[in-house]
């Protein structure tokens, strides 16, 4: 799964996910890839750096942060809310590339 930058010409991050089995319970791994600094080069795509998106100062611990309390925030919300009011409070104005 992709996400496309802003101007959909050019990647900016990735995500991979994964269920693993281990002791008959189910896992779900999931990795994600930001090109915050630097892009890789792909014959099959272009990428793009998010300080190329933005004037603002890139700084790798706040996004992780970010992500954290997003993720957390989700988590909570899972228990309380119906799919669809997540899909509408998390997914807002994206595009997904798959």
């Amino acid at each position: 799964m992709a996400k496309w930058s802003f101007n959909k010409k050019k990647k900016v991050c990735g995500i991979l996910q994964e269920v693993l089995e281990f002791r008959g319970k189910k896992y779900l791994i999931i990795g994600i890839g930001i090109n915050t600094l630097t892009s890789i080069i792909n014959n099959k795509f272009k990428s793009i750096t998010l300080s190329e998106c933005t004037t603002r100062e890139i700084k790798n611990i706040d996004i992780l942060e970010d992500l954290k309390i997003t993720y957390e925030n989700f988590l909570n919300d899972m228990n309380k809310y119906k799919i669809s009011y997540l899909e509408k409070k998390y997914l807002k104005g994206v595009r997904w590339f798959i």
